[in-house]
């Protein structure tokens, strides 16, 4: 996928979270640590530039819940932080 492919696929999901959602009220974007994480960011400008919102952006360590340890080890590489309450 080219940097293109890239942009214009991120501008897509935007659209998609705004209109699938019905505007941003309770939206959160949460990224997975660690190359979700950049991804999240774009989408966010992403969807700021198109609604003039920046919704909250969170990052999220899944390295504790991989079916996978045991096998090898892991370290988590990150935090989890969370802007808001996401019970539901």
């Amino acid at each position: 996928m080219s940097a293109d492919d890239m942009g214009r696929a991120i501008l897509r999901m935007a659209h998609e979270v705004i209109e699938r959602n019905h505007g941003l009220e309770g939206v959160v974007v949460v990224g997975l640590q660690t190359g979700g994480v950049p991804v999240a960011e774009r989408l966010v400008d992403a969807i700021e530039g198109i609604e003039g919102i920046r919704p909250p952006l969170g990052c999220l360590d899944v390295a504790l819940y991989r079916d996978d340890i045991g096998i090898r080890p892991v370290v988590p590489e990150a935090a989890t932080a969370l802007p808001a309450d996401i019970d539901n």
